[in-house]
């Protein structure tokens, strides 16, 4: 147990280390471990208070938990499960597994048969970010680090020589420009130019030709003049709006036409899985098939129900592909963001069952928090400002 600080970690950037990721904390409040692997001298599961400098070295600065997290079972068929309360250190954690993996003690596995999958550019960003600071600048750059999003394109590139992404903002264009004979000419509903976008990769010519005039009309809600215009103002056959993508992943991904670069990955990552939600779970499902899966999130924290993410559901549904002995969930219950005096707070207003937080790593602030409520945004914002004011002063 004890403190290692940025300047001592800067000597051992060579190999993998966490040490200036991991902030002063008291012995008293739990012991903090050095993990410490060195190829073809010790025993993945060894403990070692030293860090050597060498090249096939893999050094951690982790918790208990988070050791079980970095070294669990990656074969394939296997699942992973690890619920992360805020500020546990779950993407630290995380990189440091995908560091394991990739170091000859975990395996020796290729950048490119690793695929880390997130919901935003925002944490894509993050867990690069985070992983540089483990492994060397190239295999950080070539890791598969991606949203859905940008594997659904990936896939869509493989599978289309010309596609073209329509976005929501060309939606609205292509609408105001494009009248609708049926309503006076107004706008071109939303909703409908996205059905017909979503439909226009699945026709060929000579199943456009084919049609009559009546029937077209009958089946898509355009004249056959009209459908022609729209795919001529989007510039290509095949557009896919951003719903549209995932599902032609998906259904690709179900197909005998999978892309070789998925082909590839033995492990799959997904972060966030919390707000995962159904045309996402669609497609790590059919990734998980023959590999290893790690799932990582804290259901308390979704914000994507809007999009139809259930996070019990989910957990439930994968869970259920693997048998008892093939899946483990892990739960790292330590907070090193907050206060002990913050956490107490959280827990007597949320409830500790909404935080997934039992432990605090900081040691006491001294400094009680405080509770307040204000009328309105103004007041509340005028507090926030005479606080930060009279502090720095």
């Amino acid at each position: 147990s004890g403190t290692l600080h940025k300047r001592q970690a800067q000597k051992f950037r060579s190999h993998f280390s966490i040490c200036d990721l991991v902030p002063p904390f008291s012995s008293t409040c739990f012991a903090v471990y050095l993990f410490h692997v060195i190829a073809s001298h010790h025993h993945p599961h060894s403990m070692n208070n030293t860090i050597e400098k060498k090249d096939e070295d893999v050094s951690f600065v982790c918790t208990p938990l988070q050791k079980e997290v970095i070294v669990s079972d990656f074969t394939p068929n296997t699942l992973l499960t690890v619920i992360a309360g805020p500020g546990s250190g779950k993407t630290r954690t995380l990189c440091s597994r995908l560091a394991y993996m990739m170091s000859k003690e975990g395996g020796g596995m290729k950048p490119n048969e690793i695929l880390v999958l997130s919901l935003t550019n925002k944490s894509v960003d993050d867990f690069k970010y985070r992983l540089g600071d483990l492994v060397s600048d190239k295999i950080a750059a070539n890791a598969d680090v991606m949203t859905f999003h940008s594997l659904a394109a990936s896939v869509l590139r493989k599978q289309y020589n010309n596609w073209r992404l329509v976005e929501e903002d060309d939606i609205k264009r292509l609408c105001e420009f494009i009248r609708d004979p049926k309503r006076n000419n107004k706008s071109f509903p939303i909703m409908q130019m996205k059905g017909l976008i979503g439909k226009m990769h699945e026709m060929t010519p000579e199943q456009f030709d084919s049609y009559s005039d009546e029937t077209f009309q009958s089946d898509y809600g355009v004249s056959k003049s009209l459908y022609i215009k729209i795919q001529r103002l989007i510039g290509a056959k095949n557009a896919f709006t951003y719903d549209n993508m995932l599902i032609e992943c998906n259904r690709i991904l179900r197909s005998d036409k999978v892309p070789e670069f998925i082909k590839k990955y033995k492990v799959i990552f997904v972060d966030e899985f919390q707000d995962a939600y159904p045309a996402l779970i669609s497609i790590i499902t059919a990734l998980n098939k023959g590999r290893h899966l790690t799932l990582a999130g804290d259901s308390n924290q979704s914000i994507y129900e809007f999009m139809g993410a259930s996070p019990q559901k989910s957990w439930r549904k994968i869970a259920s592909m693997y048998n008892s002995d093939k899946k483990h969930k892990i739960v790292l219950n330590q907070a090193f963001r907050s206060t002990p005096e913050l956490l107490e707070l959280s827990n007597k207003v949320l409830g500790i069952t909404q935080i997934n937080l039992q432990e605090c790593v900081k040691e006491s602030a001294q400094i009680a928090p405080i509770r307040k409520s204000f009328e309105n945004k103004e007041k509340e914002h005028q507090f926030m400002y005479d606080e930060i004011a009279r502090l720095v002063n």
